[in-house]
């Protein structure tokens, strides 16, 4: 079906004894970078194990053929090297790599990857207990440490809105040899150097992203009234305070995934999908159906008219409209 908007050449073989005419692959089209980075025309979509790019263009467009276009939204030129694959030691690997912790502060830290997290201990000397986790990865979305390599005995789950009695913890790095800056000082306003995170999960059941209508939605998008609207305002919240606005991130460090689910907000986790989450490359990107006319289109105009022999075409979105 992509071939079928290029134009044809006549190829002269044999001294011109025979002449056939044959599509002009050497043309071709891409999307621009700034389109492709583009919220607005692109949703994101995670491949399953057995995904191909004509499973996946049935599933999102219901025709097989465009197959090419979900090649183009996502730059890929050779299939068997470029489209993400999934391992079976994936499943082996799972337990080890996500026997941690995910830690949700209501506040936003600077945290980084190799931050120390250490359990406060009141007798402990200076209140910090020989129990730590070193951060594997944060996100400042929903100001959520990850723990993967750690020694603490068990911590509480839960969530301190619904009644979880959760550990204090001190956050440090290391600024130079064996000296530390602590992370969580004066986090609020008891001007301690602890601070209790407002909800604990275990990492292998800790959330990586929220869905509505099968499509990843951000967790700062805003909750009005009693209900969400997909459409809403992204907010970043006020001095990085997750529960300063009314977000998903708000709802789910409280604890409420029942408010969520009753507005068709699906919370997915590490073990939800396991093979999609372990290997971050399984996330694509696919043209929304409703550009995909007028992408069609373009690139039969492209090709056919603005695009010279041999050269490459390049797609930009603006106000809903492609163009050379």
């Amino acid at each position: 079906m992509y071939f079928n908007n290029f134009p044809t050449i006549d190829y002269s073989f044999l001294s011109g004894l025979r002449n056939v005419n044959l599509v002009d692959i050497f043309r071709s089209v891409k999307f621009s970078k700034k389109t492709l980075n583009s919220v607005e025309i692109f949703d994101t979509y995670i491949v399953s194990d057995g995904d191909t790019p004509e499973r996946v263009a049935d599933q999102v467009y219901g025709d097989v053929r465009l197959y090419w276009l979900v090649l183009l939204s996502n730059d890929i030129i050779d299939v068997n090297s470029e489209w993400p694959r999934f391992s079976e030691t994936e499943n082996d690997t799972f337990t080890t790599n996500y026997s941690g912790y995910s830690l949700y502060f209501n506040e936003y830290m600077d945290i980084k990857k190799g931050d120390y997290v250490a359990k406060r201990d009141a007798s402990a000397t200076a209140g910090v207990s020989n129990e730590f986790g070193v951060v594997n990865h944060y996100d400042p979305d929903l100001n959520k440490l990850e723990i993967v390599n750690h020694n603490f005995s068990t911590l509480t789950t839960g969530s301190t809105t619904q009644g979880a009695s959760l550990d204090s913890f001190y956050v440090f790095r290391e600024v130079t040899k064996n000296s530390f800056e602590t992370l969580t000082t004066n986090l609020n306003s008891s001007g301690n150097d602890y601070h209790q995170p407002q909800r604990i999960d275990t990492l292998a059941n800790s959330v990586v992203y929220f869905k509505d209508a099968g499509r990843i939605i951000s967790p700062l998008t805003e909750w009005t009234s009693a209900s969400y609207s997909p459409t809403g305002n992204i907010l970043h919240s006020t001095n990085g305070k997750v529960n300063g606005k009314r977000t998903i991130a708000r709802k789910y460090l409280e604890g409420r995934e029942s408010d969520l689910a009753d507005d068709g907000i699906v919370t997915v986790t590490y073990t939800d999908e396991l093979p999609e989450n372990v290997n971050p490359s399984r996330q694509i990107q696919v043209l929304r159906p409703e550009f995909v006319t007028d992408v069609v289109n373009e690139i039969t105009k492209l090709v056919n008219n603005t695009a010279s022999d041999g050269s490459r075409s390049v797609l930009n979105y603006s106000e809903s409209k492609y163009g050379a």
